[in-house]
């Protein structure tokens, strides 16, 4: 709700143990394996110097497909961030149809508000209890007499021939997915992202949604919004709009700040009265204590849409100050501090969160309880605080194709004395439920070619400089219940060891 102003102005083996130094994750696979879910573990002790460790796993059955779920934001004021992104969509389609990479997967892409009403009230902007209730929408919007899809989300399938079957007769999907993505700004200002994803994806499912999600495929969720999450009960009264001075009334002046008075917590009490000059409030976070939609409560609900969780990928644009690198899971850190001036509402002097700083453009609040999500599910963040998304809308895109494509292990790979890559791979048999599994060490191709064995080579799919492991099982058929488990030893920059110059 933009009524605020800016204020005041498996253990790896113990033979690798004795060169870890410095750990480091990054993407290994067989050649022409699907990826998907990465699966850590803590090392030894950092020692100086020499390599760090590739661990992955990844799905030995090629697939495919993918569920794809554009959340956007349609609260006012973010029309023209709207406008900014679909003008990104192309780079974004581009490169999940990158033939290099095994071109368009089979699809389907849906597009969801962020409404999802205000609990109990009913109000001019927050018109109806429910809002849209999680359906998709297809209203042709970009432009006007543009084309939708037949149904409420986008299909371009592969027949087992190869070729493909839309909704959307002969045009580019594309266009297609720009002509419903175009939300607008009409929307509830009381947003509520992550309960209109989990709507979405409920069991029975929106009208019009049916069909949509997939067990077998994989499952991508974008958020694009400039705002934290709100998502409330359905019988919440936190929004209720007689509610409005401050000194008397509990839910305070009538403004998107009862979101984060309600919905964070800080190391400082956060004000309920306007002060008397803007404040700084340290090492914020979700308050997870039922108000609002509990963090974690989201994030065990979107697991829980798979049986196989590790398929999920969620990636958002909005805003928040970080510190390092939020395009990669775990290198980054986001600045916790939150301003709370004042400002004017509805005739009342009443506290206010503060944009973040740079970010008051484009009306950017501090996204902390999308950002906790973002960390629990190991996702991607972008800042929605720039004129041009084209590199965010990249970013995720490539990160949906390296899950999708063959995986790759990019840098130099340490041998041993024979001149060998260092590696440690194991097929890892899933039961059914994907519960639990039984490890089989496989031996190196080079060492024996008897198969089942693994070996790294220069594959075409892969970027310059990388390696693709493949896997030769002589002929056996692929089981999506079978992920192979892979330690490389990669060399860190400046290493001195010799099985790395």
């Amino acid at each position: 709700m933009k009524s605020h102003p800016q204020a005041g102005s498996s253990s790896p083996p113990s033979r690798l143990a004795s060169l870890w130094r410095t750990t480091r994750w990054l993407a290994v696979g067989a050649g022409a394996l699907a990826v998907w879910a990465c699966s850590t573990q803590p090392l030894a002790t950092p020692q100086p110097d020499v390599v760090g460790i590739d661990h992955h796993v990844f799905q030995q059955a090629v697939n495919r497909q993918l569920d794809l779920i554009f959340m956007i934001d349609n609260s006012s004021s973010m029309k023209p961030l709207q406008t900014q992104m679909t003008k990104n969509l192309p780079d974004f389609m581009n490169i999940l149809k990158d033939q290099a990479t095994g071109g368009l997967p089979d699809v389907h892409i849906g597009v969801v508000s962020s409404d999802l009403g205000a609990g109990r009230a009913v109000f001019p902007g927050c018109n109806k209890q429910g809002g849209d209730r999680g359906m998709f929408k297809n209203d042709p919007r970009n432009p006007v007499n543009c084309t939708p899809p037949m149904n409420k989300y986008i299909i371009s399938s592969i027949n087992p021939d190869g070729s493909r079957q839309t909704n959307f007769g002969s045009g580019d999907i594309t266009d297609v997915f720009s002509c419903i993505a175009l939300l607008g700004d009409t929307g509830c200002g009381f947003e509520s992202q992550f309960g209109s994803v989990l709507a979405a994806l409920s069991n029975p499912p929106p009208d019009g949604n049916d069909g949509f999600l997939r067990d077998d495929a994989y499952l991508a969720v974008v958020m694009l919004t400039n705002e934290d999450d709100c998502t409330v009960p359905g019988d919440s009264d936190l929004f209720n709009p007689n509610m409005m001075d401050p000194a008397v009334d509990p839910y305070g002046a009538f403004q998107s700040y009862r979101c984060t008075e309600f919905g964070i917590a800080c190391d400082e009490p956060m004000p309920h009265l306007s002060p008397a000059s803007p404040v700084t409030l340290h090492n914020c976070h979700s308050k997870e204590d039922g108000r609002l939609l509990r963090v974690a409560d989201f994030v065990a609900g979107l697991k829980a849409t798979k049986s196989d969780p590790s398929k999920i990928l969620f990636a958002v644009i909005a805003a928040l100050q970080t510190q390092g690198d939020a395009t990669k899971p775990g290198s980054a850190t986001a600045n916790r501090d939150l301003s709370i001036g004042s400002t004017v509402v509805g005739g009342f002097q009443a506290p206010v969160l503060n944009h973040v700083p740079g970010c008051e453009t484009y009306s950017g609040d501090s996204a902390l309880r999308i950002w906790d999500a973002v960390v629990q599910l190991g996702g991607v963040f972008q800042s929605i605080c720039q004129d041009n998304y084209a590199s965010a809308m990249r970013v995720i895109a490539e990160t949906i194709n390296k899950k999708l494509g063959p995986a790759c292990i990019a840098g130099t790979i340490a041998t041993d004395a024979q001149g060998q890559p260092i590696c440690h791979v194991v097929d890892r048999t899933f039961n059914a439920a994907g519960q639990s599994y039984q490890d089989v060490s496989l031996h190196s191709c080079a060492e024996n070619p008897a198969p089942p064995c693994w070996k790294l080579s220069a594959g075409d799919k892969c970027p310059a400089g990388a390696h693709q492991l493949e896997v030769d099982r002589g002929g056996a058929p692929a089981s999506s219940q079978v992920k192979a488990v892979a330690d490389c030893e990669v060399c860190v920059p400046g290493s001195t060891n010799a099985g790395c110059m």
